[in-house]
């Protein structure tokens, strides 16, 4: 038995066949028949371990060459916005993840799915630029999606805009704006099944309009607008795991516990720099979240 399967336990095995249509008979020779189209991919050089090959195949729920068409999108946006896209190194840009923009909750939620943080009023572009913000995202989006139970559950997002302000709506370009709906819709292994917007001012309402353009019916049905309705976002997600600012039970937000994570984890997140369409093949690569 192949070690990505050694590590669920029989629920999860069989919600993989529930939601991502894993056939555990025809695990091996999907990541076969997508590790030979990966490296006969001219120009390219990319990881082929199982559990990375695995996220792209979770993703597309086994489509072999819809999962290929998304890997190659996620090198081909590296490629093209090199600035925005690079990995957010904590030892590099540490100022980047104290800020406490973005962290993962410790506890999921009541569908096993990974809640993702984002707070707007720790966003300040006079301490960080643009494209440091997505570096991060990137980053984290990445690491969430080494874990195989986030392959298959999912993430769900919580976008609290409280503090947004004209320094946030004028690098709301339409141009930042399609790169990000990107990430998300076309290019990441992250299986996004919700998005929850809180305490949105007035200028969300034409961020949101310039948005629209670029996303597909199935990610607009999944964005959810609560304004500072916490009682409607708990229809979502159970309060139980919240920080008080979201209406919840937990004292506060904790950045610190994700932020260990990624430190503890960097030199794996280092050994990514060497792929990517351009590059060179070196020394193959293990991968391995360190708890």
């Amino acid at each position: 038995m192949s070690s990505f399967h050694k590590s669920l336990d029989e629920s999860w095995k069989l919600r993989a066949q529930h939601e991502v249509l894993e056939d555990p008979t025809k695990v091996e020779d999907n990541i076969y028949a997508l590790r030979t189209l990966v490296q006969g991919e001219k120009g390219l050089y990319s990881r082929t371990d199982d559990i990375f090959l695995l996220a792209f195949l979770r993703a597309r729920k086994h489509n072999v060459n819809e999962a290929f068409k998304l890997l190659k999108n996620f090198y081909k946006i590296k490629k093209a916005h090199p600035k925005q896209l690079e990995w957010c190194l904590p030892s590099e840009k540490g100022y980047v993840y104290d800020m406490d923009v973005m962290t993962v909750l410790d506890q999921k939620d009541n569908d096993g799915r990974i809640v993702v943080i984002m707070r707007f009023e720790k966003v300040d572009f006079k301490k960080v630029v643009v494209e440091e913000c997505f570096r991060l995202t990137a980053t984290v989006l990445s690491f969430c999606c080494e874990d195989p139970h986030v392959q298959i559950s999912g993430a769900v997002f919580i976008v609290d805009m409280t503090g947004y302000g004209l320094q946030h709506f004028l690098v709301a370009t339409p141009s930042n704006l399609s790169l990000f709906v990107k990430m998300f819709q076309d290019s990441f292994p992250l299986r996004l099944k919700g998005i929850h917007v809180v305490n949105a001012p007035s200028l969300f309402s034409a961020v949101f309009a310039l948005c629209k353009p670029f996303l597909k019916e199935k990610l607009r049905r999944r964005i959810h607008i609560h304004g500072s309705n916490m009682s409607s976002l708990h229809e979502y997600v159970p309060f139980e795991i919240l920080p008080k600012q979201l209406g919840g039970m937990l004292p506060d937000f904790n950045f610190s516990s994700f932020k260990s994570k990624i430190q503890h984890n960097e030199n794996m997140i280092k050994a990514w720099n060497k792929y990517g369409y351009g590059m060179k093949p070196q020394d193959s690569f293990k991968s391995g979240i360190r708890k």
